[in-house]
């Protein structure tokens, strides 16, 4: 098909006129030629007279190119005149008409689809809200647990030799104690080596190699999981508030009472219902996981006072702060280590005891381990956490 561009050259306008020699040629000229009256003058009956209309049309080019419009020929145009002009060397006038309504008709069906899909999208759009959700992804580990496993599997044997090394706080003695026995008991030839040097000592152990696990009576810090570090809970405690078997005060404090009385705000007796006489406070040092513990369950985060009533011990170590307490002293301790002493007794809080299911004072106690835990790590914390190690936990002296 020629364009208008190579019409509007004198070299264009020679090709047209020596090349228009089929009827094929013929159709391809502008509508506007089969528009002109004279048009009908060249059929001889419905036989088109060639010879005569070439001349007419080389006329019409000439004309057209000395204008401004060019020679441009229309797709459609062509397509409803070349039926008349070619209907006696081609295919019959319907074929083309045929064609035309097809590709007609094709053209419908795919705009009104593609209208359909673009509504079907819009629709299913407006509709997301009400569709489920994605998938939750898995849950975090709990904060501090250093992505530990879920659970250890109790070992049916443990070779003889196996040595575990423990240090940590000294809330987990007891604890500790009791795991010891059972583990020593139950695979003849092993031995478990406990240390209560407080939870930071302890960490520091595991760090450098010292010991295989600590035992911490609080969560993991972020620094020290990125270290590596890995916990699993071991059991729940609860932090009792005791006094001297001997001291005369015998009522219940609330926890805004305690947190007054370690905080220094009160330093008597008779300000919680007590005989007259100073409250002297025996507090653990900041190493304990104990003392940190309570910071954060019972004094909300704050700190401990700094009034002369206030003591604290340089050595983090129950007997000796259960020593101290005397008639007039008051302390803080695991439960599990003051459950079954006869010189010391808990205070209950708003009239509950530590034995209670809603006791306010509770935490987490954990091991520690460096993770991907070794094949003694394993074995210990798989005996603890199976319920054959946890009634030992609670087996008594």
């Amino acid at each position: 098909m020629r364009g208008s561009a190579e019409t509007r050259s004198p070299d264009g306008i020679a090709n047209i006129q020596n090349n228009v020699e089929t009827v094929d040629e013929v159709a391809m000229a502008p509508a506007s030629f089969f528009c002109d009256p004279d048009f009908r003058s060249f059929f001889r009956g419905d036989r088109l007279q060639l010879e005569e209309f070439k001349v007419h049309l080389r006329s019409k080019l000439l004309d057209s190119t000395a204008g401004d419009r060019p020679f441009a020929p229309t797709f459609f145009s062509n397509l409803f005149w070349y039926p008349i002009v070619a209907q006696k060397s081609g295919p019959p006038a319907i074929i083309f008409i045929v064609i035309f309504l097809i590709l007609a008709a094709g053209g419908y069906w795919f705009f009104t689809r593609q209208q359909s899909s673009i509504s079907g999208n819009v629709s299913s759009e407006a509709q997301a809200p009400n569709a489920p959700p994605p998938a939750t992804p898995p849950s975090a580990p709990i904060p501090g647990s250093g992505n530990a496993p879920t659970g250890f599997s109790a070992p049916s044997s443990v070779p003889a030799g196996t040595v575990v090394d423990i240090d940590g706080s000294t809330s987990m003695v007891t604890i500790n104690q009791n795991l010891k026995r059972g583990f020593e008991a139950k695979f003849p030839g092993t031995q478990v080596s406990t240390t209560a040097n407080g939870s930071d000592r302890g960490l520091q152990a595991l760090i450098a190699g010292n010991s295989d696990i600590a035992a911490i009576s609080r969560p993991l810090t972020a620094e020290e999981a990125g270290r590596g570090l890995a916990a699993v809970a071991i059991a729940s405690d609860r932090i009792a508030i005791v006094v001297g078997l001997n001291n005369p005060f015998t009522a219940s404090l609330t926890p805004d009472q305690v947190r007054g009385i370690f905080q220094g705000e009160i330093t008597d007796w008779s300000a919680v219902g007590g005989p007259p006489g100073t409250i002297r406070v025996i507090n653990r040092p900041p190493v304990s996981g104990t003392h940190q513990a309570f910071k954060e369950i019972v004094l909300n985060g704050g700190n401990f006072g700094s009034t002369p009533n206030i003591t604290t011990m340089e050595r983090d170590a129950t007997t000796p702060l259960l020593r101290e307490l005397d008639r007039n002293g008051v302390g803080y301790a695991t439960y599990a280590q003051v459950a079954n002493q006869q010189t010391v007794r808990s205070v209950p809080i708003n009239g509950l005891t530590p034995q209670a299911e809603n006791y306010p004072f509770q935490r987490i106690l954990y091991y520690v381990y460096q993770n991907p835990p070794n094949d003694v790590v394993k074995a210990f914390l798989g005996y603890a956490t199976s319920p054959e190690g946890q009634q030992a936990m609670l087996a008594s002296d």
